[in-house]
């Protein structure tokens, strides 16, 4: 079965939702570069699992000439609505409304590690892959922390843990909750997305009307 295409141009939009993973994305791959650990991959992924483990041992050399090694990713774990303003104003607004959404980002990065099929596994070979594998933990630290597109958002909860090992694959994992709102203006621009325009109901409650 062919794979749906991506909307054409002039489609309904996806929500603001999609720049928030876009760049995320971008952070945890130039972060992990900016660490001397760049990765071949950097994938949006959709699912409820993390993204497969397949393709952690893939090697490629990044423009610099360094290699690259493994995989990183993105996904929406959960949304769960933040209900705010009153039922009636929620009522005559379903379509333009701005509602507030708790969604539970996931990030992480796959890499190989030693298995047993390098033969018998001594105490310095298991610390060399442990304190790697510690070194992508503090590149998803930093994506929480310095990433600029979380900087406007209300972090409610992170956690991170490893996954595996895999058949010679282990991932670093970070997950966390953050209350969405939209992105606010670029620079320089008097609305947050080419096209729609911030307005206020009567009682005050914020949303988004299309401009035509």
């Amino acid at each position: 079965m062919a794979a749906q295409q991506a909307p054409a141009e002039g489609a309904p939009r996806v929500d603001e939702v999609r720049r928030v993973a876009d760049r995320l994305i971008a952070c945890v791959c130039r972060y992990a570069t900016e660490a001397g650990r760049p990765v071949c991959d950097c994938c949006l992924h959709y699912g409820d699992r993390t993204l497969p483990a397949d393709g952690c041992d893939c090697t490629c050399t990044m423009p610099d000439g360094s290699e690259g090694v493994g995989r990183a990713w993105a996904r929406v774990v959960r949304y769960d609505l933040v209900v705010s303003g009153t039922a009636a104003a929620r009522r005559r607004n379903a379509c333009s409304l701005v509602p507030q959404w708790r969604i539970t980002w996931e990030v992480g990065i796959w890499r190989c590690i030693r298995s047993v099929g390098d033969g018998i596994l001594t105490c310095p070979d298991r610390n060399a892959d442990a304190i790697s594998k510690m070194y992508d933990d503090a590149i998803l630290r930093r994506v929480l922390v310095c990433c600029p597109v979380l900087a406007s958002q209300q972090i409610e909860l992170a956690t991170g843990q490893p996954i595996g090992p895999m058949g010679g694959c282990v991932a670093s994992v970070l997950q966390f909750a953050a209350n969405f709102t939209p992105l606010p203006p670029e620079p320089g621009q008097s609305q947050a997305a080419p096209g729609w325009k911030m307005r206020t109901t009567d009682e005050g409650i914020p949303y988004w009307e299309e401009i035509v």
